[in-house]
């Protein structure tokens, strides 16, 4: 599942599923370096737990700059940002 925000806004909501069967959902932008590595800044970070109904949100990981790979996404870099 991919969200895209607004025309200008270049922030995607995205999630994927962990061999436990928990689902992570985060809303990540794109941050430019000067290295070209692929980063991104963890903008909202929810958890649900396999047979749970609600996502809960964990904001410790917000604000995170991580790389792209880190986050094991089904979707590529260039699928998310273009």
């Amino acid at each position: 599942m991919i969200r895209q925000g607004h025309m200008f806004d270049k922030s995607v909501v995205t999630e994927r599923t962990l061999s436990t069967g928990s689902i992570i959902r985060v809303k990540i932008e794109p941050v430019k370096t000067t290295t070209g590595q692929r980063q991104v800044r963890i903008l909202e970070y929810y958890r649900k737990a396999l047979h749970k109904d609600k996502f809960k949100r964990d904001r410790q990981q917000e604000g995170q700059i991580v790389r792209f790979e880190d986050l094991h996404l089904p979707e590529s870099y260039e699928q998310l940002f273009g």
